[in-house]
């Protein structure tokens, strides 16, 4: 639904007619599989081994094998998982409901690394500059700073904080694993013009604790969202950071 939800945006008829096409088959298969599960209730049809497998995983509170296979990278039990799937689904009803938005939940998307290519994409046809000359530029924005055009938010840092008064990363507080980092701003930049004018640490994006590398059916990574350039201080070097294994990630396992 995500994708089509983007892809309308071009208005060509191919691609409307590839999306109604897309759209009216992913709703014949959830009519087909809602009316094969009332008749399992009823006693009408065979329990299947997918739905057996299913109900046994629910027992356990774990995501079912069927559901992983066709979702987004999560370690969520299953009671959180489904928490967290409305959540997404609220987000974009609310996005489609009041029209384009600024603040993008990048925890929603089932493919965050789409969202940060439409952004440059979008500048790159506005602009008539190639997409290949562009690289997007990222700020930690203040809470009273006034937003960009694009900005995202919902991520979580591991092995240090974010100090909103210094403006540089710092120590954890305490026993804490994660803390929420404030709303980021999303623009993109020539290349020729993006030099870094001070010292930063270049922090990895990852969907999900578990940073280990995997790949979709598509051949895209399912892990590895992008790198973040965040400032440090003059007294602290990269490589403290590095030692520390500091990275961001779109949701906690709870």
């Amino acid at each position: 639904f995500f994708f089509f939800f983007f892809f309308f945006k071009q208005k060509t008829a191919y691609e409307i007619s590839a999306c109604l096409v897309g759209s009216e088959m992913c709703i014949r298969d959830r009519y087909q599989r809602r009316v094969h599960g009332k008749a399992v209730m009823e006693g009408e049809s065979a329990l299947t081994t997918e739905m057996e497998s299913t109900v046994k995983s629910l027992q356990k509170n774990e995501v079912p094998i069927l559901w992983k296979e066709n979702s987004y990278p999560s370690l969520k039990p299953a009671s959180s998982w489904v928490k967290d799937l409305q959540r997404r689904i609220d987000f974009f009803q609310q996005w489609i409901g009041q029209g384009n938005v600024t603040d993008y939940w990048i925890s929603a998307f089932f493919s965050p690394q789409s969202l940060l290519t439409v952004i440059l994409r979008n500048y790159s046809q506005e602009k008539a500059v190639s997409i290949d000359l562009l690289r997007l530029k990222y700020k930690v924005l203040k809470k009273e700073e006034a937003h960009s055009e694009s900005n995202i938010y919902g991520l979580f840092i591991e092995g240090a904080r974010w100090n909103e008064k210094s403006g540089y990363l710092d120590e954890m507080r305490g026993k804490e694993r994660y803390s929420q980092m404030p709303m980021i701003s999303v623009k993109p930049v020539e290349i020729s013009s993006s030099e870094k004018d001070r010292e930063v640490y270049e922090c990895p994006v990852y969907s999900t604790e578990n940073r280990h590398e995997s790949y979709s059916i598509h051949g895209c990574t399912k892990t590895h969202i992008t790198s973040i350039d965040l400032p440090i201080s003059s007294k602290d070097m990269v490589k403290h950071w590095v030692k520390r294994g500091v990275a961001m990630v779109t949701q906690l396992n709870d």
